[in-house]
């Protein structure tokens, strides 16, 4: 949603920009698939070299649950139910709370990440200091110092996946492991 209002911003197409990231999503999860069959290939995929452990979890625990769902029938998780239920009626209600009340100061993003298990240690300071600075820059500065500042924003956040990328290739150029900026 906030790339079609940047689109409307900058007087970009919805049309054209949906093309792109649809382009760009089909371009990234065949580059995704790709690189880490050439990995596993190359090097195994439970090697050290081939992964952290991480990817191949994620393939197998799925049909382990299955297993044990299929080889043991339970009836349905009703108190799971409600608590998912639950989770989908507060975001839901925190969605329509930001794009109705423009003072609501709870964005849902932080709802989602608070539960989102694994991810909130690796995102949680980043997201506090972007709030920081964005409740800093809107109580002193105003919504104009705040509009000038989105592109020097938008820079860091590229820059951040950008360096992510160079480290990455530098990796596979130099055929050893490098830091990894985001687990899997």
């Amino acid at each position: 949603m906030e790339a079609f209002k940047m689109a409307e911003v900058t007087r970009i197409s919805p049309r054209h920009l949906t093309a792109w990231l649809f382009i760009a999503s089909v371009l990234a999860v065949l580059a995704a698939f790709v690189s880490v069959l050439a990995l596993y290939y190359r090097y195994g995929a439970l090697t050290p070299q081939g992964d952290n452990g991480w990817r191949s979890y994620n393939g197998y625990v799925p049909f382990r649950l299955l297993d044990s769902y299929l080889k043991n029938p339970r009836p349905p998780d009703l108190p799971r139910l409600g608590w998912l239920s639950g989770g989908f009626a507060l975001t839901t209600l925190l969605i329509q709370a930001r794009a109705r009340l423009p003072w609501w100061p709870l964005h849902p993003t932080g709802f989602v990440l608070a539960h989102a298990g694994y991810s909130l240690p690796w995102v949680w300071f980043p997201v506090f200091l972007g709030w920081l600075v964005k409740a800093l820059i809107l109580r002193y500065g105003q919504m104009k110092l705040y509009r000038s500042a989105i592109p020097f924003f938008v820079g860091l956040i590229l820059g951040d996946i950008c360096i992510a990328c160079l480290w990455s290739l530098l990796g596979v150029l130099l055929d050893t492991q490098m830091y990894m900026f985001f687990p899997g």
